[in-house]
């Protein structure tokens, strides 16, 4: 969980890991793409369907979009519920994109304040998930009924 540390530096990152149950699965890359927009070296217009390099990196481009990188920014956004750590739906949108097709089944083995069964549910995904703690049970059913956002 990020944090906000006095005797070290900050981390200001979490990891996600997504996993399958097959060694060949979906994964629709495009719903990762991000703008391919910038200034300098190259990158001060959008490119089509051409390599460019930057920084000594040759990458394709198309369409103005390029690879998702490694490191996201995503917005905390306000949670009215008891729960401490909320994800915000921006960052699993993306994710059940890119690795589901509608009616496919997502799990979350640590559903929480139930985040990414709520983007499952508006996505037209199945989703199952598992949450050890019972007073997180209601925030999902609260969540998942549209009573509480």
């Amino acid at each position: 969980m990020p944090e906000s540390a006095k005797d070290r530096c900050t981390r200001s990152h979490e990891y996600i890991f997504m996993f399958t149950k097959k060694p060949s699965y979906y994964f629709d890359n495009s719903a990762l793409q991000e703008g391919a927009v910038g200034s300098g070296g190259g990158w001060s217009k959008k490119y089509t369907a051409q390599q460019i390099s930057y920084g000594g990196e040759s990458r394709w481009v198309r369409n103005g979009k390029r690879n998702k990188r490694d490191v996201w920014t995503v917005p905390t956004k306000s949670f009215r519920g008891a729960h401490f750590a909320v994800f915000p739906e921006a960052l699993i949108e993306p994710i059940i994109l890119a690795s589901t097709r509608p009616t496919d089944t997502v799990y979350d083995p640590f559903m929480g304040s139930g985040t990414t069964a709520v983007v499952a549910k508006r996505l037209n995904r199945n989703f199952i998930g598992s949450e050890l703690n019972p007073e997180y049970h209601k925030i999902i059913e609260q969540r998942l009924n549209g009573e509480l956002k």
